[in-house]
């Protein structure tokens, strides 16, 4: 039972998670009647709903009947990755020269402890992505936020688009993300800047590389 007033944030975030776990495939055609008899509910939810997920990017061609998933191709990725690593390493370099060194290296540890406390469940993916907003969130650059915000849930598509190893992926990801914090709190900006764009960009290189198998279209 999905109470009245929250029908649309509740059939958002499903469907939302359906798509970021490819239960519901790229391409895949949403029929609003459909998801109105699925949820019990009129068709003013559901339109906002999509609209939500439109701004989102998730979805590319809304109709009167329904909606598309983005197909999302190699290409998509490619560019995702390209502005999530470009705002995530400048935004490190801004954070250190305009914000509270102290109250980020303490947020970035919290976080990071969090994700260790939590890396059998699902909480593990709040405090990955609480981590990775810890620069942008300081960088003193409303752009850079608004930037990192509207491209997060497809960089997070892109990420889990391909089948992985939990416990090897979810450890390496620690260590990437703890080796950005020693940096960062030792004042090797460089180096934080360096570890974040290779923990960004591995899942692409994997992909590209065909280490991975994923229902993202590659075009070599």
């Amino acid at each position: 039972m999905i109470y009245k007033k929250i029908l649309s944030q509740q059939i958002y975030e499903d469907i939302k998670k359906d798509i970021l776990r490819q239960k519901i495939g790229f391409g895949e055609k949403l029929i609003n009647r459909a998801l109105q008899v699925k949820y019990g509910v009129s068709s003013t939810p559901v339109r906002d709903a999509i609209n939500r997920l439109y701004i989102d990017g998730l979805i590319e061609e809304i109709t009167n009947i329904g909606a598309k998933v983005i197909i999302f191709d190699f290409q998509m990725a490619f560019e995702i990755n390209e502005v999530i690593s470009l705002l995530s390493c400048e935004a490190i370099s801004l954070a250190a020269e305009r914000g509270d060194r102290s109250k980020i290296v303490d947020l970035l540890e919290k976080n990071l402890l969090a994700q260790k406390k939590n890396i059998d469940n699902d909480e593990y993916f709040k405090y990955d992505r609480n981590f990775h907003d810890v620069f942008p969130n300081f960088c003193g650059n409303r752009k850079i936020m608004q930037l990192f915000e509207s491209n997060s849930t497809l960089w997070k598509l892109l990420v889990s688009s391909y089948p992985q190893n939990r416990d090897l992926s979810y450890k390496k990801q620690l260590n990437e993300h703890n080796q950005i914090l020693s940096a960062f709190k030792k004042g090797d900006i460089e180096g934080a800047r360096n570890w974040m764009k290779r923990h960004i960009d591995e899942p692409l290189i994997n992909l590209l590389n065909g280490k991975v198998k994923s229902k993202i279209i590659v075009n070599k």
